[in-house]
């Protein structure tokens, strides 16, 4: 009896399913930037989570170690069912070793909701300087 209770459990946590947010395109291109040394990154985020509003944004190596970048944000609102566009300035010189732009859902402590799952979005960046 415990067994099937025990299965019954596990398929409906399976088939809930998990919301996280969403970031497009999944393989940014880099543009030219109107200051010289810099290319531009740009990107879109969806928040598909009502108990999340905001969002970090981060450039990393391969190895996930924090590149310097800019944006007119690093940590930007984004409301429930809405999308986003935003921009990431990085260093040409920095090119060769950025690998992803990532967000990551920001949780607020508070006494009335506790979200235990925090989302990473990573987009890849696929064309290196040459």
């Amino acid at each position: 009896m415990y067994t099937h209770l025990k299965a019954i459990v596990i398929a409906t946590l399976l088939g809930s399913g998990v919301s996280a947010h969403e970031q497009t395109p999944a393989y940014p291109k880099k543009q030219y930037s109107t200051v010289d040394g810099i290319v531009k990154f740009e990107l879109s985020i969806f928040n598909s989570r009502e108990e999340v509003k905001y969002y970090q944004i981060g450039v990393f190596d391969k190895n996930f170690v924090g590149l310097p970048f800019s944006s007119k944000y690093r940590i930007m609102k984004v409301d429930y069912k809405t999308r986003v566009n935003f921009d990431v300035y990085v260093r040409k010189v920095d090119l060769d070793r950025a690998m992803y732009i990532c967000t990551k859902s920001k949780l607020l402590k508070d006494n009335k909701s506790k979200p235990f799952v925090s989302s990473l979005i990573c987009s890849k960046i696929m064309e290196k300087s040459k």
